[in-house]
């Protein structure tokens, strides 16, 4: 083990944000769990409270699995409760279903996460032939023997076979760890369930494969015609004072190189963008300082529908034309996760709001009551009913009606979180979900709902239609044990007694 080699294990977050830990061998055994105790805590619902210990003996890493329910997996195969196994460099490995990857990096290099084939490590580990390779040198060597009739082969010929061995063994490594990271990759791509999540992922993770510093995901909507302009959906260290002003910076941003993309359907690369500055097939780089360039289309029915765009601002000729058949993969794959998420959405959202579905929160409220009883986390719920909503149908009619659920929704998701779920319950009621939040937590995000809305102005036909909302609110409490439907009935009773007394307010369950 060399003093300025650094060992980290590196992982995608909750917030799809790559995370690195680094591992020294002077910590001794770490155990890895979702236990607020385990030395490294991953908050998954996977992964067991202890579920992994690491270690180090001599120079090795190595990994135990601590009896886990639902396993521990290193390149695709499941240890044995208790089993011990040496790790090497590029190793990775599952727990429940998140990946994890052992890397070694230079540690005047720090900065350098998920090291590929392209950006090859800086390991000064002894290179060593894979199986097969090693047993055909020992065959060839053995036949050239006996055809040439030596007792030994010339030092000059063995070092000649060697040399050329080990050029055959690193191309076979190298394709190797391409298909490990492509794996590892549409693994993790087929995680996401919505498109925002998954758009994100994919961004951050093509990004480090190719050490590329900015990069941003265009798409067209949904239901959208063929030739309309493609929407931002996730960039990536692009700064702007606000998201208005950052769609305007990435929509400007190499729009003849992104509109070429979409055009041929091919991927788009410059080595030197300032070399390039002007051209017509780059167009107007917008200032932007960038150097090397490359933008992927994304394809469904041979149809493009979105573009991932990368640069490189400090290096020219960032990307290289060896990485092309690795990026129409993974842009298969992600164009494959992008129509399944697409797919999940309209079987779990509801067509008018674009919030959840009534299933879809139920099953949410189960894993949340789960995460409850396990971890002792509170989670609140809100039942939201509109008042007299009867009279905005009568008076507007259901399109008038539909404006208002539609605008009804938009302040409640403008009013939660991300980790919060909204979904339409039933006609003009609506649920929200709020994980780890205790009740008067929830009441002030309850009142910021209840004000907007009344606040609200939706315009119709010249018109303006106003709307106020009275809403339950009630904490899950051990007390209701599996019973989750308790928790329903304790927030609808708070709503009722809101009605009761005289609508437009928020009543905590008591």
């Amino acid at each position: 083990m060399t003093d300025n080699i650094d060992h980290y294990l590196s992982w995608i977050d909750a917030n799809n944000q790559i995370r690195s830990e680094l591992l020294s061998p002077s910590e001794g055994s770490l155990v890895i769990g979702r236990s607020p105790l385990s030395d490294i805590e991953l908050i998954n619902s996977s992964i067991s409270r202890k579920h992994m210990k690491i270690s180090w003996q001599q120079e090795h890493l190595m990994i135990t699995d601590l009896n886990s329910s639902f396993g521990t997996w290193v390149e695709n195969q499941k240890l044995a409760p208790e089993q011990t196994i040496t790790i090497y460099n590029d190793t990775e490995i599952r727990i429940g279903n998140l990946s994890l990857w052992y890397e070694m990096r230079s540690a005047d290099n720090a900065n350098e996460t998920m090291q590929t084939c392209f950006f090859p490590s800086k390991s000064t580990e002894k290179i060593e032939l894979s199986v097969a390779i090693d047993t055909f040198r020992t065959s060839l060597q053995q036949k050239l023997k006996h055809h040439l009739g030596f007792v030994a082969l010339p030092a000059e010929l063995m070092q000649d076979i060697d040399k050329n061995l080990l050029s055959l063994n690193a191309e076979q490594q190298a394709v190797l760890k391409e298909q490990q990271t492509l794996h590892s990759i549409s693994y993790m791509l087929n995680r996401s369930l919505t498109t925002e999540e998954l758009t994100k992922t994919a961004l951050n993770l093509v990004s480090k494969v190719l050490n590329a510093e900015r990069g941003f995901v265009l798409l067209a909507l949904d239901n959208a015609p063929a030739d309309s302009a493609f929407e931002l959906i996730s960039s990536r260290n692009f700064s702007a004072d606000n998201n208005q002003q950052e769609q305007q910076l990435i929509q400007q941003h190499c729009n003849v190189l992104i509109a070429n993309c979409r055009q041929q359907n091919k991927i788009l690369m410059v080595g030197d963008a300032t070399l390039n500055n002007g051209q017509s097939g780059i167009g107007n780089i917008h200032n932007s300082n960038s150097r090397s360039i490359i933008v992927i289309p994304l394809q469904q029915d041979n149809q493009v529908i979105g573009v991932i765009y990368l640069d490189s601002q400090s290096q020219a000729h960032c990307f290289e034309p060896k990485q092309l058949p690795f990026l129409k993969t993974f842009a298969s794959h992600t164009s494959i996760a992008l129509h399944n998420a697409q797919l999940y959405k309209r079987a779990t959202t509801d067509d008018l709001t674009e919030l959840y579905t009534r299933s879809y929160i139920d099953k949410r409220i189960a894993q949340e009551r789960q995460r409850a009883q396990n971890h002792q986390i509170p989670f609140t719920i809100l039942i939201l009913d509109l008042d007299h909503f009867k009279q905005v149908n009568d008076r507007y009619g259901h399109t008038g009606g539909d404006l208002a659920l539609q605008a009804f929704a938009n302040i409640i998701k403008s009013q939660i979180r991300d980790c919060d779920r909204a979904c339409r319950y039933g006609g003009e009621e609506f649920l929200v979900v709020l994980p780890g939040v205790d009740h008067h937590s929830a009441k002030l995000c309850a009142e910021r709902i209840r004000q907007a809305a009344e606040q609200s102005q939706i315009k119709k036909d010249g018109e303006i239609i106003k709307i106020t909302v009275s809403i339950g609110i009630s904490s899950y409490k051990i007390a209701h044990g599996d019973q989750v439907i308790l928790l329903l009935e304790e927030a609808d009773q708070a709503l009722y007694q809101a009605k009761n007394q005289g609508r437009n307010r928020v009543i905590i369950y008591s």
